[in-house]
């Protein structure tokens, strides 16, 4: 008894001052700059990598040109996906109406933090999911779908994990038993929801109780179930994810294995011909720090799959060890979305929590109940105006021109002169040079 005392009040004792020194290295750490090193080379490459030069050249129809003509160039959805993650009650609030404009403003992909999972089919949950997926492709979002297979008890339906629980049958037997039965969610998932990629993967670092069963490589085996389930289905287009947590945010000394750790189970996916086509990276912070020029690193470090890399449950958590200030949550977002932005891999980045579904605040979160933003939120917002707007109002010179680098994606282009008006859209991926002609 004593000597279980001792130890407690020593873990306690060495867990404070561990805190205390991580800390202050953190602190000094976190690099707040406007000029920081980082964030300089960091916007250089998302000037290289996400923008082109757009040209606007204004004609009349005698194919004179004009100057003075006034052109705004609106940037309707951008080609990278900003995202954020949704619960099955979105929709179903007095704030309805505000979620959809918050949505529609600062984000061009979604997908749900729940409902998609296994143990949720034909639950209220998914039911509530099936009435929402219809607006958002309605309105042109980019869906992920999260997830179809988790290998751990807790995650499972209960009719697996009964199959787990088993006595009186082999290993091999269990997995065959797992393997039919996951097999029926796959069929369900992939027919039922029209999303862009799916998770078919979430975890495989610390959950692999199927995988343990036996010798076989269950991680290859759901891909190329996937794969074959998808093309039933007629969805060939249907990306194909792994997803894994504290990858590139992990910070403490147990998770910096993580990286090669993941990389392994990777290769081993593809080395016997799995379709693995994209990786995901949680990126949650909760305790730490993790400097830019680390994300940065560890990111390069997955460049030889030559896969997208999707950051897919970005957010800042207070723990019971550190409670983020302003100035550190405002840091961190925008270090993790420039960063994430500068790599010629990354497709997106997906905030995990986009509103509190009560009224009660949680930092997390990017906006309240009532659809005002949380401090979190507010950082969003400040860093997509800041380095992410494209729209402009401008007028042509005396070549009647106008010449602006703008991000790729989606356009709403509108010249005026005098009693003259025209628009139309194009969708810039290159270097474009574009006539428009008032008649």
């Amino acid at each position: 008894m004593k000597n279980n005392k001792l130890f407690y009040l020593l873990s306690v004792y060495c867990l404070t001052i561990f805190s205390c020194k991580t800390n202050l290295v953190e602190t000094n750490n976190l690099d707040v700059e406007e000029d920081a090193t980082w964030k300089k080379e960091a916007l250089h490459r998302i000037d290289s990598l996400r923008k082109r030069e757009l040209t606007i050249i204004v004609k009349d129809k005698n194919g004179n040109t004009i100057p003075n003509a006034e052109v705004k160039i609106n940037l309707e959805k951008h080609e990278f996906k900003f995202g954020a993650a949704i619960d099955k009650d979105v929709f179903n609030s007095p704030h309805t109406a505000k979620y959809k404009s918050l949505l529609k403003t600062y984000f061009n992909s979604s997908g749900f933090e729940n409902a998609l999972k296994p143990k949720r089919r034909f639950s209220e949950t998914e039911a509530k999911a099936a009435q929402i997926i219809p607006w958002f492709i309605k309105n042109d979002f980019y869906m992920r779908g999260h997830a179809l297979v988790w290998e751990n008890r807790k995650n499972m339906r209960p009719e697996e994990k009964k199959v787990m629980n088993l006595k009186g049958i082999t290993n091999k037997e269990k997995e065959e038993k797992i393997i039919a039965l996951s097999s029926q969610h796959f069929s369900h998932a992939l027919k039922k929801w029209d999303v862009n990629c799916w998770d078919v993967l979430n975890e495989p670092i610390g959950n692999h109780q199927i995988n343990d069963l036996t010798d076989r490589n269950t991680f290859t085996y759901w891909f190329k179930l996937a794969d074959s389930v998808r093309q039933r289905n007629n969805k060939p287009d249907v990306k194909l994810f792994i997803n894994e947590n504290r990858v590139i945010s992990g910070t403490t000394p147990n998770t910096y294995s993580r990286p090669s750790e993941y990389k392994k189970i990777i290769q081993s996916i593809l080395d016997e011909g799995a379709p693995l086509e994209g990786i995901g990276f949680q990126s949650r912070i909760k305790h730490q720090f993790v400097s830019p020029e680390q994300m940065l690193e560890r990111l390069k470090g997955f460049e030889e799959f030559n896969l997208p890399l999707h950051a897919t449950e970005f957010e800042i958590r207070d723990s019971d060890i550190r409670t983020y200030t302003t100035e550190e949550r405002n840091a961190l977002i925008e270090q993790f979305i420039l960063i994430y932005t500068s790599h010629y891999l990354v497709e997106g980045i997906w905030h995990w929590t986009f509103y509190n579904n009560t009224r009660n605040s949680k930092p997390w979160a990017l906006f309240n109940y009532d659809g005002t933003p949380t401090v979190s939120g507010e950082q969003w917002i400040k860093t997509m105006n800041i380095y992410f707007n494209s729209s402009y109002e401008l007028k042509t010179n005396s070549n009647g021109e106008v010449n602006k680098r703008v991000y790729k994606g989606d356009y709403t282009l509108s010249v005026s002169y005098k009693n003259q008006f025209k628009s139309v859209k194009r969708t810039i991926t290159e270097n474009n040079t574009l006539t428009i002609t008032l008649e």
